[in-house]
């Protein structure tokens, strides 16, 4: 995408540069990174303190998996840059914050993540629609290089629409199995070393709770760690690419299709620190190093740049957007039976 060379998105950027939108907001993350360390800090503690009372417990495991999950989000504005002036910065941190507190790779990530970004939602190219669910009728003829994936989209894409919201609950676990596939798989030492920290991550995670709780509360914090994880990772990524507008293999990508395969949330203000600013997704994929506290202010220059040069810009509930996908998911199910 030769964004720099395009006179249409330098004339965007120059109006997001003249708003000052791409300086540091350095005091926005040491607030939210202290906020989410002390939280699980404090949720550590109430471990130690009420082992017996389950409901106690059940509370702490939501407020364990919410904070750990803010964490992340931190570390995936690291990877991009938001954070440090200094990529190595921003790298070294990231790796920090995926490895030791989400227990997962920045790496892998990181480099499927670019990918993402580079042409989402474009068949072939964007990462992200490698999955069992969500097939777009390009798709759906397109066969997977792995035998395995193949026979899952075979049984899976018939009843899709109604396995894609429940299957949710497991998608930390199956990120949490591709640290270990893609490390082992495609070796670096920076990949062994993240491979090592997240078993620790794991392994003291696992003690802890069964040293300080008794076996079935720290069975039934854990199963809701990992599925609270996990939902809350969907609804940060799904709502804002599935069921969208998608570009044929062979078709040309620009930088407007960062605009048009993609679709913003719109909700209460006081949810924006919850989604962490991935609901603004059109300016984050536009704009990768801005930081999240400038986003809202970018969304309404970008809707005004949209509104002069007649480029649609998709922003609905996350109600609509659970619709959109539903729909989209049914659409393909009833195709491929047929």
């Amino acid at each position: 995408m030769n964004e720099k060379k395009n006179p249409e998105f330098q004339e965007l950027a120059v109006r997001i540069e003249a708003a000052g939108l791409m300086d540091r907001t350095y005091v926005h993350y040491v607030v939210t990174g202290g906020i989410a360390v002390l939280f699980l800090a404090l949720s550590l503690t109430i471990v130690t303190l009420a082992p017996q009372l389950l409901w106690v417990q059940i509370l702490n495991a939501f407020m364990f998996a919410f904070f750990s999950s803010q964490i992340g989000i931190i570390g995936h504005d690291l990877s991009h840059g938001m954070v440090f002036d200094s990529p190595k910065l921003n790298r070294f941190f990231a790796s920090m914050a995926w490895s030791v507190f989400s227990g997962l790779s920045e790496l892998r990530w990181y480099r499927m993540h670019n990918e993402h970004h580079k042409a989402p939602n474009h068949i072939g190219h964007d990462p992200d629609l490698r999955i069992p669910f969500m097939f777009s009728e390009g798709q759906v003829n397109v066969e997977h290089p792995v035998p395995f994936m193949r026979i899952i989209r075979r049984t899976i894409l018939p009843v899709q629409h109604l396995l894609f919201f429940p299957a949710l609950s497991l998608v930390y676990l199956n990120y949490i199995r591709m640290v270990f596939t893609y490390h082992i798989g495609s070796f670096s030492w920076r990949g062994m070393v993240e491979m090592l920290i997240v078993t620790l991550h794991f392994v003291a995670l696992f003690w802890f709770l069964f040293t300080f709780l008794p076996t079935i509360t720290a069975i039934i914090f854990l199963v809701i760690v990992f599925g609270t994880i996990s939902f809350y990772m969907s609804i940060l990524f799904a709502p804002n690419h599935k069921g969208c507008n998608e570009l044929d293999e062979n078709e040309q990508f620009t930088w407007k299709h960062q605009i048009v395969n993609t679709r913003n949330l719109h909700h209460p203000p006081f949810l924006a620190y919850v989604m962490g600013g991935l609901d603004y997704q059109i300016e984050h994929h536009l704009f990768p190093k801005m930081s999240r506290a400038r986003l809202p202010q970018a969304s309404k220059i970008v809707k005004d740049f949209c509104a002069e040069y007649s480029i649609p810009y998709h922003e609905v509930t996350f109600k609509e957007s659970c619709r959109e996908m539903y729909r989209a998911l049914k659409t393909q199910a009833i195709a491929a039976r047929n």
